[in-house]
């Protein structure tokens, strides 16, 4: 009997269920509620005084609770959401103040925000001029080296707020070589002002025009002196030779000279040697090498035979 109770009409009774949880759900959805809003507002400034300048809000976001139904909240983003603070009338200073926040839609009400108040920096506006200070950092390919660099410093103008603009020291024409450089060009320098102990200050703004350098580069020859042996092919000799010179002086940029430890002569017959007692023979020089002199020495047979 009690299963004819349940059973009994079971399509209504169904029905009748799912509709109860329809209307639930579209009650649920649409009744307004206090929510948390998931994201950060970001904090705007009104009516900020002329020749002043906001150094700082801490913090620079707010979160707020909004009154909206569950439908409405899943639609909203942060830029719904005015954040602001207003600087009417202030001198600079340091000040807490209130954080206003207006919704974009007419049906969302802000409940709460937090921090209620933030603390806020402002300062007055200056400017200073500079002739900028040419600084290059790093340096050209290993085999190339600039001469004095060219360039034209025009004045130019560190303008912000004015604790900072007091600590610029210097503006500088920066130029960041790579170690690759090979050819001569001009750079456009970068404007970067500074301490005194040489750390941007990056809350100031540089106006002019950045200063164009230009940078010869040319390939750069070094210089060393390395001995002169007997060709390896002469490593059996039944005597003594001498080398005369014994060292030479050879050029070439530093990547390749820094291969060369030592140079050979030509290839000799020890017979034809110990017959006239002195033979000349070239050194063999590596290909962009260059070397002083002719490039001949002499070769006298020493000791005799066995």
């Amino acid at each position: 009997m009690l299963t004819g109770l349940i059973f009994n009409n079971w399509h209504i009774k169904l029905g009748s269920l799912v509709l109860a949880f329809l209307f639930w759900f579209v009650l649920v959805s649409t009744v307004e509620r206090i929510n948390s809003f998931p994201n950060d507002i970001p904090i705007e400034v009104f009516n900020q005084p002329v020749q002043s300048e906001v150094v700082s809000i801490t913090p620079s976001q707010v979160k707020i609770k909004i009154r909206a139904s569950q439908n409405d909240l899943r639609l909203l983003k942060a830029d719904n959401f005015n954040a602001y603070i207003d600087l009417s009338g202030l001198r600079p200073g340091t000040y807490e103040l209130p954080v206003q926040v207006a919704p974009m839609e007419r049906d969302i009400r802000v409940a709460s925000v937090l921090p209620r108040l933030v603390t806020v920096v402002v300062d007055g506006v200056t400017n200073k001029t500079f002739v900028p200070s040419l600084v290059i950092n790093g340096k050209a390919h290993p085999d190339y080296r600039y001469e004095e660099p060219k360039a034209d410093l025009a004045q130019v103008r560190v303008e912000g707020p004015d604790s900072y603009v007091r600590m610029v020291a210097s503006v500088e024409a920066l130029i960041e070589l790579s170690g690759e450089e090979k050819e001569s060009k001009n750079f456009e320098a970068k404007l970067v002002p500074v301490t005194i102990a040489g750390k941007a200050v990056e809350e100031v703004e540089v106006t002019g025009k950045p200063p164009v350098v230009y940078l010869d580069i040319k390939s750069w020859v070094k210089e060393k002196s390395v001995p002169v042996e007997l060709n390896k092919n002469n490593s059996n000799l039944t005597g003594k030779v001498e080398i005369s010179p014994d060292s030479l002086t050879v050029k070439a940029v530093s990547s390749v000279l820094e291969q060369v430890e030592s140079l050979s002569v030509e290839e000799f017959a020890e017979w034809e040697l110990r017959r006239f007692g002195v033979l000349q023979r070239r050194v063999l020089v590596p290909e962009d090498v260059q070397i002083s002199g002719s490039g001949v020495v002499d070769l006298r047979w020493v000791t005799g035979g066995r």
